[in-house]
């Protein structure tokens, strides 16, 4: 991968990042108590500033000849240039940014979510019945706040899982020995691994060893006294 080309995906990553702290900042502190729709999210974000020391991608230079006819398979086929980012200034350049990369985001941390809405059409005049004045809505799709109390608990982190023979070196990082130490510890523990599993063994097989004293013992006593 090119140093260019790295550069350049590294100011797309930043872009994102910067855009979804100016997205959070906004559904933290504008009030909207029917959501926002993603074009009210772009239009307020665009108000919010970049931090001082972002950096816009270097956008591409503008052709300067004509679109060209190019010959593929028998057919002219015209290639055109892609249209620039309407604010390639700011780190949400553009409407598609923010639905494609920046809301997936949000979404999958659970802080926004996409929901139906009721809103009131601006152009709709007031209709009475009656006493009551009812004014025209429709249905919006709009991007609202998560309710935290809404979400399930979160599961307990599992416990760490025991290495066997970690008291005696398993699991331990060897990285600043160099190879014949390496090598040296890693037998040593190794065979202290194997005499723990042989005095593991000894202690059950006395274990049961002790419990079936006991069992027989009982057994005696009872058969002692039905006698």
């Amino acid at each position: 991968m090119s140093a260019a080309l790295t550069r350049v995906l590294q100011q797309k990553q930043l872009a994102i990042n910067e855009g979804v702290k100016i997205i959070r900042n906004i559904v933290k502190t504008t009030p909207a108590p029917t959501g926002f729709t993603t074009q009210e999210l772009y239009k307020l974000a665009l108000k919010q500033p970049p931090p001082p020391d972002y950096r816009p991608l270097t956008p591409r230079p503008s052709p300067t000849t004509p679109a060209k006819l190019v010959n593929r398979g028998g057919q002219n086929n015209i290639k055109v240039e892609a249209p620039q980012p309407p604010h390639p200034e700011h780190p949400i350049r553009s409407i598609s940014l923010l639905k494609r990369r920046i809301l997936p985001i949000l979404e999958g941390e659970q802080l926004l979510q996409k929901a139906r809405a009721q809103r009131v059409l601006a152009h709709a005049g007031a209709t009475k019945k009656g006493k009551d004045a009812q004014r025209a809505t429709e249905t919006v799709w709009v991007w609202q706040p998560v309710d935290p109390s809404t979400l399930p608990p979160r599961p307990a982190p599992e416990p760490p899982k025991e290495v066997y023979g970690a008291d005696v070196g398993v699991g331990e990082d060897w990285g600043h020995l160099n190879r014949r130490r390496q090598r040296a510890r890693r037998e040593k523990v190794r065979a202290d691994v194997h005499a723990m599993k042989v005095a593991e063994g000894i202690a059950r097989y006395r274990e049961r060893a002790t419990a079936g004293a006991a069992l027989r013992e009982k057994q005696a006593q009872q058969a002692a006294l039905r006698q």
